[in-house]
C-alpha cells in the first residue's frame, strides 16, 4: 500500500506541479529539528516513578519523508535550489511514513529484573507542508496504534489487553514570534478500533518555548507542554510536561529534561490514566 500511494502522489506532482523552478524532491530533510511535531518520533529513554514504582521506558521512532514538492516562487529567494536557499522555509509538500516503537519496563517484585511489561508502536504515512516561516500543516490520512502485553511481567494485570486503532488526524503549528515559540493544535477521528469500546476522536494542544541558545548556540534550552482530550464514551482530560536542554549541531544532538505526565495511557492499553515524572534522556538525528 504505501508503495501504492508513493507512486501515485509522484504522478500527481508531476501532472499538477511541472518542473521548472521548482523542485521535486526525493528523501527530503524533515522540516524541523525541534518540534512538537517532530518529537513524538525522536529516540527517547525515560526513567522514572510512576505510583511509587520505580520503571524505565524507550521509544524508537522515525520521521522519514521519502518524497516532495517545493514551489519555486520562493524557493529561488537566496539562490533557488543551490546552497543559500533557506530550504527549511521555502514552501513546500511532503509525503512519508511515521514509525515509533514504546517499550516500557518494570521492575519485578525482587527488583533485579526489568522486564518488558508493555510494547506499543505507531505506523503511520503522512502529508506535511510549510507555508511561510510562521505557519506549516501535517495530515495524517492513516495512523495506526497497536499495543501488546509483553512475556516479562511476572504478574496478571486485571482489565489489560492488546488493543488496536487507526485514525484519521490533522495538525498545523504556528510560530508567531519566530523560533521562540511554537503553537499547535491537532485533532483526530477514529475510524477503526479494537477492544477500546466508544474511542471516537481526540484533541490536543501544544506549547513549545525555544530562548536562545546558548554557548555559541551550541546549547538550546525548551519547554513543551502539551494537553489533550481524548474521548471514549466520556472525556479525558490529560497533560504531558518538559523542560529541558538539547545540545545540537546542526539537526543532531543530544538532550536532557525533566517530564511530568498525567494522561490517559498513550496506547489506550490500560484505559486508565498513568502519572508519573523522571529525567527523559532524547536523542536527535
Amino acid at each position: 500500500m504505501t508503495r501504492q500511494l508513493s507512486i501515485t502522489a509522484l504522478f500527481v506532482i508531476c501532472v499538477f506541479f511541472p518542473a521548472g523552478a521548482s523542485d521535486i524532491l526525493f528523501f527530503p530533510e524533515p522540516n524541523k529539528a525541534l518540534s512538537a511535531e517532530t518529537m513524538p518520533y525522536t529516540q527517547m529513554l525515560h526513567t522514572g516513578m510512576e505510583n511509587d514504582t520505580f520503571y524505565m521506558r524507550g521509544r524508537f521512532g522515525v520521521d522519514f519523508p521519502f518524497i516532495g514538492y517545493r514551489f519555486g516562487d520562493n524557493a529561488d529567494k537566496g539562490g533557488g535550489s543551490g546552497s543559500n536557499a533557506d530550504d527549511s522555509y521555502s514552501p513546500k509538500i511532503l509525503f512519508g511514513i511515521n514509525a515509533a516503537a514504546h517499550i516500557n519496563m518494570r521492575p519485578t517484585s525482587d527488583g533485579m529484573r526489568f522486564p518488558v511489561d508493555n510494547f506499543y508502536a505507531v505506523l503511520a504515512l503522512h502529508f506535511s507542508g510549510v507555508v511561510n516561516p510562521a505557519l506549516s500543516w501535517r495530515f495524517y490520512p492513516v495512523y495506526h496504534v497497536s499495543a501488546h502485553l509483553a512475556d516479562g511481567s511476572d504478574e496478571i494485570k486485571n482489565g489489560v489487553h492488546a488493543v488496536s486503532s487507526e485514525m484519521t488526524r490533522g495538525e498545523v503549528y504556528y510560530k508567531p514570534f519566530g523560533d521562540i515559540l511554537e503553537l499547535g493544535a491537532g485533532a483526530g477521528w477514529y475510524y477503526h478500533v479494537c477492544a477500546q469500546e466508544n474511542l471516537r476522536a481526540r484533541g490536543d494542544i501544544s506549547i513549545l518555548f525555544t530562548p536562545n541558545r546558548l554557548l555559541n548556540k551550541w546549547l538550546q534550552p525548551y519547554a513543551l507542554l502539551r494537553a489533550e482530550n481524548v474521548y471514549q464514551g466520556k472525556n479525558n482530560f490529560g497533560v504531558d510536561v518538559s523542560a529541558g536542554i538539547l545540545s545540537l549541531n546542526d539537526k543532531r544532538g543530544f538532550g536532557l529534561s525533566i517530564r511530568y505526565f498525567n494522561r490517559l495511557h498513550s496506547s489506550y492499553y490500560f484505559e486508565q490514566y498513568e502519572k508519573g515524572w523522571g529525567a527523559e534522556y532524547t536523542f536527535v538525528y
